[in-house]
């Protein structure tokens, strides 16, 4: 089975972000500390920094020993994803299965979800935007896999959403299209 599109990452490379974080944490309070308040020390600031740098490091600690994998395939007739940091989630779908992938902005919020909706109306939220994937390699995969899936125009296009009530007040103030 031919691969178009393969994307692994292991979980010890989030456990170096998380480590960068936790070393960055006590310059940015000594920073603080001495350029901006200069003194005026807050022994609960102190604290919470500590605990933070705890949870941090514990982070760190947690991802480098589990060190499971992340992973994104497109096949000429599946989609495999795999996310064991963000719920477990693990979707294998036949690419005939798949309708359409949206890309969907909450106008409230800001919030960038990532959608994919099968022919049985199903729909399964993908958490690739947490990665540094080739999002256009993997549209175009998907395009070569299955040409009637229906993809975002661009891999920077995301639709807003408003929650039912916005819309009806936009409507009332003559602001929707």
């Amino acid at each position: 089975m031919h691969s178009h599109y393969h994307f692994v990452r292991r979980t010890r490379r989030f456990s170096l972000i998380v480590l960068a974080n936790a070393c960055l944490l006590p310059v940015i309070y000594w920073a603080c500390e001495n350029y901006l308040i200069k003194g005026q020390f807050e022994p609960i600031v102190l604290i919470l920094v500590a605990i933070t740098e705890c949870l941090l490091l514990g982070i760190a600690a947690y991802l480098w020993v589990i060190n499971r994998q992340v992973e994104i395939r497109v096949t000429s007739d599946t989609f495999y994803y795999n996310d064991p940091l963000f719920g477990g989630k693990e979707l294998t779908v036949s690419t005939d299965n798949i309708v359409e992938l949206v890309q969907v902005q909450s106008a409230t919020h800001r919030m960038l979800r990532n959608l994919i909706r099968l022919k049985d109306g199903s729909v399964h939220e993908l958490m690739y935007q947490n990665y540094s994937i080739n999002k256009q390699a993997m549209f175009d995969a998907l395009k070569k896999a299955n040409r009637n899936i229906k993809l975002p125009a661009s891999i920077w296009d995301y639709e807003q959403s408003r929650p039912q009530w916005a819309k009806e007040v936009r409507k009332q103030m003559g602001l929707d299209e």
